[in-house]
């Protein structure tokens, strides 16, 4: 095999640069929301500046998790892109179509060689960018975070600060869309909610009117009903 030209090198290097980066932002994730009560005790005991910005960030979780997600798209779209240049001159168009031709001769198949040999060409770039990206990163560095979280919310306190404020305005925009999202699944599902509540107070009236103390039974049968709606503040009562 003839050595790669440049620009394949640099892909290459770049796409390994960018599998760290997808590591640490995946790892980053994992780190900053698996963080417990005992260990933001133990960090606020430390008072240094990484702990700053991670208390920092964790004020504003929607934003930090947009920012992540943002970075991981952003990193995954160029490694695949990149992926793509290296497996078409590790497999060129001649070499898949060699491949396709003797699938279709030994298969008696009737599609067209070029069209099949781009097929398995894009398989392939697929099939090798999604095992990359998932090993190398999101499953091995997770799993990693999940023993080191605060170590690693630590080192990663200071790019996190950056890129949210370089994303600031994909995630303020990403925070916006989904909290519109959630304020009319809400109104739709209390709206849904007030609805069959009504129809089962009208179903205890119905069958419990005509036996004996009805009215005290549909009391404390809505009152079941309504159990889910009382706050602890309510019924909480002074030792």
């Amino acid at each position: 095999m003839a050595f790669p030209p440049p620009g394949i090198v640099f892909s290459f290097l770049l796409v390994l640069i960018l599998l760290l980066c997808s590591a640490l932002i995946s790892s980053s994730e994992v780190a900053y929301f698996s963080l417990t009560p005992n260990d933001l005790d133990k960090l606020k005991q430390e008072n240094t500046p990484p702990v700053q910005r991670i208390f920092q960030l964790k004020e504003t979780p929607r934003s930090l998790l947009a920012t992540i997600l943002i970075c991981n798209n952003f990193i995954n779209i160029g490694i695949v892109i990149l992926s793509d240049a290296i497996f078409r001159w590790l497999l060129p168009e001649f070499a898949a179509r060699q491949i396709a031709e003797s699938i279709i001769d030994f298969f008696h198949l009737s599609s067209d060689p070029i069209a099949f040999g781009k097929t398995i060409n894009f398989s392939i770039t697929v099939v090798g960018a999604t095992f990359l990206l998932v090993l190398f990163g999101e499953v091995a560095p997770k799993v990693y975070a999940k023993i080191n979280n605060i170590k690693l919310a630590k080192m990663m306190s200071q790019p996190l600060i950056f890129l949210s404020k370089l994303f600031y305005p994909l995630s303020n925009l990403l925070i916006r869309g989904t909290s519109l999202i959630e304020k009319r699944l809400a109104n739709r599902s209390q709206n849904g909610s007030i609805t069959s509540k009504e129809d089962i107070d009208n179903a205890i009236e119905l069958t419990v009117k005509e036996e004996i103390n009805a009215e005290q039974d549909i009391d404390i049968l809505k009152g079941f009903v309504k159990f889910g709606e009382v706050s602890v503040k309510q019924i909480m009562r002074p030792r």
